[in-house]
């Protein structure tokens, strides 16, 4: 974690990386990156992809929106995102 702190200018310490955005998913049509830091959910630290998927799948339903702090090159902004029915299966990404 300290590299990302490094890199992103971070005195927190912690943060979760967007590795990739789907195409026309609830992040990507809310302006999310494959690089953005988050840094919080609706005001709550997260600090590993678990506490993400947490945060959104146990307390928020389909339609809600859910405002995410993130870090994008030293800039701090927040992100509102309407969020989506979660697929049954996850989907395959090719690289």
């Amino acid at each position: 974690m300290e590299d990302i702190s490094v890199k992103h200018g971070l005195r927190e310490g912690y943060g979760v990386v967007v590795q990739d955005v789907l195409k026309d998913a609830p992040a990507e049509t809310s302006g999310l990156r494959a690089g953005d830091l988050i840094v919080a959910i609706d005001g709550q630290p997260v600090s590993s992809a678990e506490d993400v998927v947490r945060a959104i799948t146990q307390r928020l339903l389909p339609g809600q929106r859910v405002e995410l702090t993130i870090v994008r090159g030293k800039a701090r902004k927040s992100v509102t995102v309407v969020l989506g029915e979660r697929p049954a299966t996850p989907p395959r990404l090719n690289r």
